[in-house]
């Protein structure tokens, strides 16, 4: 299966529209998005592609609610995060902040523990992603928030930041590809 991982579009729809059609070009079969639309109607791209969407709020995101019932409408995951859930035979834990291995060993742990359907509510600090899990098995940790794009590896971890979609920080728009059959990544610039 092939994902298209982005983060922080804030509001940019024509960068928005640039990443989908990247995505679909490379083709992406689900979108990942680590928080910050910011608003309702910068959804609506998302919508229109058709791709299965899973999400986490950012701190961008003002309109909760509103993005709350557009991602209902779309039939799409939508979490506060961080959560941990399964896509492409893979263990996926997704939140907007960063965070260290030693958080994320926590919350896996905490999700681990419940159904599917509860996992998620761990309270993650904002810290910097130092040191890595000691036994990871084919699990992904995505993240956003710093704008800066980072791919590392550790064993069976792949820690991901997709850099902005938006490009109002560094003027630079990416997102990253993951194919998790054999776990390759591919940077896009858009």
């Amino acid at each position: 299966m092939k994902i298209a991982i982005i983060s922080d579009t804030h509001d940019n729809l024509t960068k928005i529209d640039l990443a989908l059609k990247a995505a679909k070009k490379a083709k992406a079969e689900a979108i990942i998005h680590a928080g910050d639309f910011v608003s309702p109607f910068s959804l609506t791209p998302f919508k229109e592609c058709g791709l299965p969407v899973h999400a986490v709020i950012g701190n961008n995101d003002g309109e909760r609610d509103g993005l709350r019932r557009q991602f209902a409408a779309m039939n799409a995951h939508f979490w506060e995060g961080p959560v941990l859930f399964e896509l492409g035979g893979l263990e996926i834990a997704l939140q907007h902040q960063p965070y260290s291995a030693a958080e994320f060993a926590q919350h896996l742990a905490a999700c681990t523990k419940k159904p599917a359907a509860q996992r998620g509510g761990f309270a993650p600090k904002t810290s910097l992603v130092k040191d890595l899990l000691q036994d990871p098995v084919k699990r992904i940790l995505i993240y956003g928030h710093t704008h800066q794009l980072k791919i590392e590896r550790h064993k069976g971890l792949i820690v991901i930041n997709p850099g902005e979609g938006c490009g109002w920080l560094t003027g630079k728009s990416t997102l990253v590809m993951l194919n998790t059959e054999n776990l390759e990544t591919e940077v896009i610039d858009f």
